[in-house]
């Protein structure tokens, strides 16, 4: 759980249906990105690097650690904006720190402050045996008119009612008073 937003849950199958359709986008099919886990405090990705990713020299190109880490950072913070409100990124600040040429490369990140407008995550790349590649960190805007949930939906033709974004949490009833008004 984050700790931005401790009482969150994502609904799994509104999950299951977001990362399908981000899934679907061009991008990030060229990139071979896929979304392995996403939830409240947490987005994870892996990209198989393949020779289409790599720069002149044989090495990945910065900007596929750019792109990753912009589309983790931003996922991560899916989980602490509300269902009515949407955000872009403002910036996002890349540190290189070593390039790979073959294998897979995960991609983790987690939220650090969820403002009432600006919201910054970080992450980190790294390779298959665990050396660090790549850290970032995103600060982005957040409002009910920047790339809502919506806006998705009709660029990708989606007609289909869409889960809610949260599980709502039963209410708790205090068995000690419960007991005490029965007269246990």
């Amino acid at each position: 759980m984050s700790y931005l937003s401790p009482d969150r849950k994502l609904n799994p199958d509104h999950v299951r249906m977001f990362i399908d359709i981000v899934s679907k986008g061009e991008f990030y099919q060229m990139l071979g990105m896929r979304i392995t886990d996403l939830r409240v405090g947490l987005c994870e990705a892996e990209v198989d690097v393949a020779p289409r990713l790599l720069n002149s020299f044989g090495g990945i190109h910065g900007g596929v650690y750019a792109s990753i880490l912009d589309t983790v950072t931003y996922l991560a913070m899916y989980g602490e904006v509300d269902e009515h409100e949407g955000y872009a990124t403002l910036d996002l600040v890349v540190n290189d720190l070593k390039s790979v040429n073959s294998g897979t490369i995960v991609a983790r990140a987690k939220p650090v402050r969820s403002g009432r407008h600006i919201l910054l995550a970080e992450a980190e790349i790294r390779s298959e045996a665990g050396s660090l590649l790549a850290t970032g960190t995103s600060k982005m805007f957040k409002a009910p008119n920047v790339q809502p949930l919506e806006q998705m939906l009709k660029y990708h033709q989606i007609d289909e009612p869409f889960p809610p974004k949260f599980v709502k949490k039963p209410a708790i009833v205090n068995p000690g008073r419960a007991s005490t008004a029965l007269g246990a």
